[in-house]
């Protein structure tokens, strides 16, 4: 039923469209993969903020404070926050100019 829409759907489009709908399917998937991580990572971050002992008990936050080479739990928590953060910007940045994409496409 899907495959045969789907099938459907790309015979209507010309070569250009059609790859402009392979390139949008991707982008979003990726968008979706952003907020899926970002909204994930939120609950993890506020439990080693609350408790920075998870740090040292968790193996692969104490893998990657022992590889980073920290020396306090302080900074080792600005990084988490920083990435944490940087998810989150990402995900505003890009999902607009998805939509905006998508707009385009169906007009």
């Amino acid at each position: 039923m899907i495959m045969s829409s789907l099938r459907k759907i790309l015979d209507i489009l010309n070569h250009h469209e059609r790859r402009h709908f392979y390139v949008l399917i991707t982008q979003s998937f990726l968008m979706a993969l952003i907020d899926v991580t970002s909204v994930v990572s939120i609950l993890p971050f506020l439990a080693v903020v609350s408790n920075p002992e998870i740090i040292s008990e968790n193996f692969y936050l104490n893998s990657l404070y022992n590889m980073l080479h920290f020396e306090s739990t302080q900074n080792f928590l600005v990084l988490l926050g920083s990435c944490v953060f940087f998810l989150l910007l990402s995900r505003l940045h890009f999902g607009p100019i998805i939509s905006t994409r998508l707009l385009d496409f169906q007009s």
